[in-house]
Parts: C-alpha cells; structure tokens; sequence
C-alpha cells in the first residue's frame, strides 16, 4: 500500500514543468502574446480613422442635411468637408479651430459633440442638433479618435 501512494505522488519541482520539460513558473494561462493579463501596454495600437474612408459615410448620412451650405463656409458633405474643418477658424468661436489635429480640447467640433461648447465660449446647440439623428456611441468615437488620432485625410 505505501508503494501505491508514492507512485501516486509527485515531486514539486515535477508539478511545475511544461510539456517541453522546461519549469513554468506562473500559475495564471499566458496568451500569445506572452501576457498573461490579456492586455499589453506594448501592444500596436490600431490605426486612427481616416476621413474619407470612415468619417465621409456618417457626415453625409448625418451632418449634410443640415450643413450642405452656410454663411460660414461649412458645408459637410464629400471629400471637400475635410478643408473646411481642419485647422479652420469655427464660425461661433473663431478663437478655436473646428478640428485641431491631436488637440480635442481645442477643437470645436468635438465639444460640439460632446456638448461641452458652451462651456469654452460657443453657442448654439449640441450636434446634431435635437432634429438630426444622433450619432451613436461608435461613430462618436470615430470622430474622437479621429481627431486625436491627427485627423487624417
């Protein structure tokens, strides 16, 4: 009988080897990224949306209905919307860019967005406004990434 328990019994230094024989030291799965937390502060961060490819599509289905043409020079529709945003004074508070590349604090299209506007001096109502449709939490996050990102043509 005492055979038969020791057979049964392994070493410590048995319990933490691998398939390879090679002792492994952790006790959580480790992906393959080698990260046994499942997030990486080294791993690649995704590319910032570009304009035309991803913002171009949720202008013209949301924005260019309104902003086709206006006094101040913003029509958001097309390709073309990109030179009226970028670096371009805001018509309601030209002391700040519509679209400041990197700087969302200083762009006032995102505290239009985000409808914190008024509180850096601008007016009007949060965009859309309450008889556009809203942009969803996805394609908000476009836009913030987007500027913050560069704003990539």
């Amino acid at each position: 009988m005492l055979i038969f328990l020791l057979a049964c019994i392994t070493p410590d230094n048995e319990q933490n080897k691998d398939d390879t024989g090679s002792e492994n030291t952790t006790d959580s799965p480790v992906d393959s990224a080698g990260d046994s937390s499942g997030d990486s502060d080294s791993s690649p961060i995704e590319d910032a949306p570009t304009f035309v490819e991803d913002l171009v599509p949720v202008l013209d289905a949301k924005c260019a209905g309104c902003h086709y043409s206006q006094p101040e020079g913003l029509a958001l529709y097309g390709e073309a919307a990109y030179d009226d945003l970028v670096n371009i004074p805001s018509g309601q508070l030209p002391s700040m860019d519509r679209v400041e590349p990197g700087d969302l604090q200083n762009s006032y299209l995102w505290r239009k967005l985000e409808d914190s506007h008024k509180a850096a001096g601008g007016s009007g109502d949060q965009m859309p406004n309450p008889y556009g449709e809203p942009l969803t939490s996805q394609e908000l996050e476009l836009f913030r990434t987007w500027i913050a990102g560069g704003a990539k043509r």
